[in-house]
């Protein structure tokens, strides 16, 4: 299987990866009114987890090097790299241009490496240290399909490409993405309700991506996606652990049950099953299986360090309690 170029002269698309540093920092909108200031348009973007050794590929360095105007280049420890993409993901986005430069474009877009050099309408002038290179491009479309091999690997690769092709929708675009990114400060980043709320966002994203080419599917997961952040918004209008949890169980039971039916029809079984389980959480039982959420984290679907934690510490809390059910939970 070989990665496909967007359109047959190949020049039309490119990508842009808005590194941790542009995710923790909430640059993401900010980024995408840059870009398509520059006639781009983006036509899906994924959340995804780096490391350094596939970094190094990308960038065909053991080190990696600032040039440094007026004195001796140094470089960063990569060590420092894996430790912020432990933290955070990164956003890979795919932009077509209707011209044939379009990885020029973005370069042009991307700016100088270092913030304190960029020029107000480059992506990179939000950064705050040149160590974590804020954004990174490919120079042209050789270098794209390498580079995507190895951030992606072929196949994943393949899929969001063709995914990059279909209608631009909602379900693909920056909002999809910051609607659903890990939370990172706040009551948010430890409510078990708003964890659950923005990883099934993320599963949404994995379900349209496998069901770009059926419009009435895509139709079903907009609508899905829509009252999950009605959801996010009830949510955060609540005051106690109960009403949030409360509030969830009553949003849960359409929404993952619709989700859980789309994996069935799509043949993802580990969506199918990690969905099941992150209904069972809401659920006052003796036992709590959470390896399917941990298995589909290992296959794509990016959840931080912290979530994980959220999610294992509630199969904890839902054990047997017969106190939680007379205050209302099931």
């Amino acid at each position: 299987m070989t990665l496909k170029t967007l359109d047959e002269n190949g020049n039309h698309w490119t990508y842009i990866l808005a590194m941790p540093e542009a995710v923790i920092s909430g640059a993401l909108r900010e980024m995408e009114s840059i870009i398509e200031g520059r006639s781009l348009q983006i036509r899906t973007a994924r959340l995804i987890k780096l490391s350094a050794a596939v970094m190094q590929g990308v960038y065909e360095s053991e080190k990696f090097i600032i040039r440094n105007q007026g004195g001796p280049d140094f470089a960063f420890p990569w060590t420092m790299h894996d430790a912020m993409y432990s933290i955070a993901p990164a956003c890979l986005i795919i932009a077509t241009s209707d011209s044939d430069n379009a990885c020029q474009v973005m370069l042009e877009c991307k700016g100088h490496v270092r913030p304190e050099l960029a020029s107000r309408d480059s992506i990179r002038h939000m950064g705050e240290n040149p160590a974590f290179n804020f954004a990174h491009c490919p120079d042209d479309t050789t270098a794209a399909v390498r580079e995507l091999n190895q951030i992606l690997g072929t196949e994943q690769s393949i899929k969001l490409l063709t995914c990059a092709q279909a209608s631009k929708s909602e379900l693909f675009g920056v909002d999809q993405i910051v609607d659903s990114q890990p939370v990172f400060s706040g009551r948010e980043a430890v409510s078990f309700p708003f964890v659950a709320n923005r990883i099934q966002l993320r599963i949404i994203h994995l379900l349209a991506t496998l069901a770009h080419h059926e419009s009435e599917t895509l139709k079903e997961l907009a609508i899905t996606r829509g009252e999950l952040i009605e959801q996010q918004r009830k949510l955060r209008s609540l005051h106690t652990t109960k009403e949030r949890f409360v509030c969830a169980q009553n949003f849960k039971r359409k929404n993952i049950e619709f989700l859980i039916e789309t994996a069935l029809r799509a043949g993802a079984t580990s969506i199918r099953s990690a969905l099941i389980e992150i209904s069972m959480l809401y659920s006052v039982q003796e036992k709590h299986n959470i390896s399917a959420i941990t298995a589909l984290a290992n296959q794509g679907l990016y959840i931080s360090q912290l979530e994980r934690l959220i999610i294992e510490s509630q199969s904890y809390a839902m054990n047997n309690n017969s106190d939680l059910i007379k205050i209302g939970y099931k």
